[in-house]
């Protein structure tokens, strides 16, 4: 049987630091999975840690600054199950800082490691976890199977729990690409919007007049050319009416250009209403 070496536990000064440092807080917040629903890509993984190892339990935490978070747990009953997270020690705050998987046979008979409360509360007495470490080193939370009796892990058992959380992880970075993905989706279906928009606005430029406000010469002959086709296909009347501004040119000789163009805005005015 394998005889897996058990580092000296972590001070508790040290697994503060690691819980509370800003890169590892900000890489998992950023997975998008705090508080997020149970899902069955992440329970499969879990029950096939326990039926492979026979470990009547395995889940996979993600560690906030304060709490841990169940992204799928198996074989745990009760509140775990349900609020899916816990607060205070616990052993996955031990593989946190492990640098590698943290194997424990009978942690009640361990010093340092018999204190942790889920031992009493859980009735936890084995544990192996595997940290979940993305490319950038940074440890989100950890794989893990317990057994609620002393258990000897063989080799096979924590290859096993390691391919597993290579899947876990693949998963997070899946969503994360998703997520992402679906981000820049939206981006571009607001420029396209934005472009529609700019679109429609250069549209209404090139037909209308600029000082008046008024449809310019392209939109009257769009305008004509639709009337016209429809009179023919109907054969109903058509009627055009043309106006003209009286003594304009004396207006602009006497009073300038400026108040010419006073005078057509008026007048745009009038017709607009």
């Amino acid at each position: 049987m394998t005889e897996w070496p058990l580092p000296p536990p972590a001070s508790n000064a040290r697994i503060h630091a690691a819980l509370i440092d800003p890169q590892r807080l900000a890489a998992v917040h950023d997975t998008g999975l705090l508080d997020s629903v149970a899902e069955e890509s992440f329970d499969r993984l879990t029950r096939l840690a326990s039926k492979i190892t026979g470990a009547p339990a395995a889940f996979v935490s993600l560690l906030d600054a304060h709490r841990d978070f169940y992204k799928s747990t198996f074989g745990l009953d009760g509140p775990l199950s349900t609020l899916r997270q816990l607060t205070g020690r616990t052993f996955c705050h031990y593989s946190l800082v492990s640098e590698g998987p943290l194997v424990l046979e009978d942690a009640t008979q361990l010093p340092v490691f018999r204190d942790v409360p889920t031992v009493a509360s859980l009735g936890v007495r084995a544990y192996a976890g595997i940290p979940l470490t993305t490319e950038a080193g940074q440890v989100l939370g950890s794989f893990c199977a317990v057994d609620f009796k002393a258990k000897r892990w063989t080799e096979q058992d924590i290859e096993i729990l390691q391919e597993l959380a290579h899947s876990a992880m693949r998963e997070i970075r899946l969503r994360r690409a998703l997520r992402d993905a679906e981000a820049l989706n939206q981006q571009l279906v607001q420029q396209l919007h934005k472009v529609d928009e700019l679109n429609q606005a250069l549209h209404e430029l090139a037909r209308t007049d600029p000082l008046t406000g008024l449809r310019n010469r392209r939109a009257f002959d769009d305008s004509l050319g639709l009337e016209i086709a429809s009179v023919e296909r109907t054969r109903s009347p058509l009627s055009l009416l043309v106006l003209d501004v009286d003594h304009f040119k004396q207006i602009n000789d006497s009073f300038g250009h400026d108040a010419g163009d006073k005078v057509l805005r008026s007048i745009a005015q009038v017709l607009s209403g």
